[in-house]
């Protein structure tokens, strides 16, 4: 089961959901995660967007199917 901490010591705190996506290889919508405030540059593929700091029911399940 991948939950948010597994994300973070995986791939560092700020992260974007498509670099979630191409780690994990699920389909995460924007929809099935929450995201912080403001956008940031992501720290794996240094692309200004919005960083993900939980995720929705549907995103724990879709990740919990992993």
């Amino acid at each position: 089961m991948i939950n948010i901490g597994k994300v973070y010591s995986d791939l560092g705190t700020v992260v974007c959901r498509r670099c979630i996506n191409r780690f994990y290889k699920v389909d995460l919508e924007p929809k099935d995660c929450r995201y912080e405030v403001y956008p940031h540059t992501c720290a794996s593929c240094g692309s200004v967007s919005h960083i993900v700091d939980g995720f929705s029911m549907s995103g724990r399940l879709k990740l919990a199917l992993k």
